[in-house]
């Protein structure tokens, strides 16, 4: 339980061992998202990437945000997600007239205070390679309730094909290379 109380304490500030462990590594280049601000680029956002032989498809969460204020760029085999995350109009900041007053009558300054803080504002970008081309021009891109889904068309050259293997003997190939008996010529 998170509590509310605005009480300063040094001993608030201690985390456990444990805890110092798992930030360090979560934050260290052995994240396989890591690059500058971990925070900022993780902001509200969450990602689940699957392919099939035809197909790539990703599904994100970006509650909150309008499809207009976020961008999504492809450059070869490399999708790009950018926007930003702002809430300084809520609550409104109250205007002189409505600030809070002391005993005396006089002005404190507004009366809204943040009591607890977790829902993070600001810019995020990630940035996620596939592992095969796909095909710009045909992605499909849907957003509603938060989540945006978008599938790539995987291109010829990217999908998977298999190769039939005949059973039999070897074909003889030309002079000069192995033929069926596996002797050289």
């Amino acid at each position: 339980m998170t509590s509310l109380t605005n009480r300063p304490s040094f001993f608030n500030d201690l985390i456990s061992l444990p805890d110092a462990v798992n930030s360090l590594f979560e934050n260290s280049f052995l994240s396989p998202s890591w690059s500058g601000n971990l925070e900022q680029q993780k902001l509200m956002t969450a990602f689940n990437i699957y392919e099939d032989n035809t197909n790539f498809y990703i599904l994100g969460m970006l509650p909150g945000l309008d499809p207009e204020k976020f961008d999504l760029n492809v450059k070869e085999n490399v999708l790009s997600v950018s926007g930003n995350y702002s809430f300084s109009n809520w609550p409104e900041t109250p205007s002189p007239a409505t600030n809070a007053r002391d005993k005396e009558g006089k002005e404190t300054g507004p009366s809204v205070r943040t009591l607890l803080k977790e829902i993070p504002q600001g810019q995020f970008y990630r940035q996620f390679q596939l592992p095969g081309a796909f095909d710009s021009e045909k992605i499909e891109a849907h957003y509603e309730n938060g989540l945006l889904r978008l599938l790539l068309p995987k291109t010829q050259s990217s999908q998977t094909r298999r190769i039939p293997v005949k059973a039999g003997k070897q074909p003889q190939f030309m002079e000069g290379q192995l033929i069926a008996s596996g002797k050289n010529n």
